[in-house]
């Protein structure tokens, strides 16, 4: 080849630099897949999202805070074998970037196998997840790990 031969073969050899630049390139990667949520973490997602939705509903009616804790009282005690019972402590309510739920303790006979202590719930208006950690690890992550 000389070089007044270099105009005919410029566009060929332009082709093939680039091919050759694409097909050198590593291909592209697929995208990393998402982290899965460990179990445990679901549940307490799934869980407290149905409490704050329960809330907002019942806030939305024009009710307020206080009557949000009677309310998750209430949803509280239908959870248990003995509803009239149920001794409330710590009640309060949760203002998060998501929400507002209720978070507190219970106790009521035959809730923790005859244990004398206070239990923690989190809940929602009609909703909610008492720890019951001897029962379901899930329960027991939900009611701890919301209301810290």
């Amino acid at each position: 080849m000389q070089a007044d031969d270099w105009p005919k073969f410029r566009p060929a050899l332009l082709l093939a630099a680039l091919l050759a630049l694409g097909c050198a390139q590593a291909p592209l990667a697929a995208p990393a897949p998402a982290p899965r949520m460990p179990a445990l973490l679901r549940a307490l997602n799934t869980d407290l999202q149905r409490h704050i939705d329960s809330s907002l509903a019942f806030l939305l009616q024009g009710k307020n805070e206080e009557a949000l804790m009677s309310a998750a009282k209430a949803a509280v005690a239908a959870q248990l074998k003995h509803p009239g019972s149920a001794r409330f402590q710590e009640v309060h309510v949760v203002t998060t970037t998501r929400g507002k739920f209720v978070c507190g303790q219970v106790h009521a006979p035959g809730l923790n196998t005859g244990a004398i202590r206070f239990t923690q719930f989190v809940a929602g208006a009609d909703s909610a997840t008492i720890d019951r950690s001897e029962q379901s690890p899930a329960h027991s992550f939900t009611a701890t790990m919301a209301c810290l």
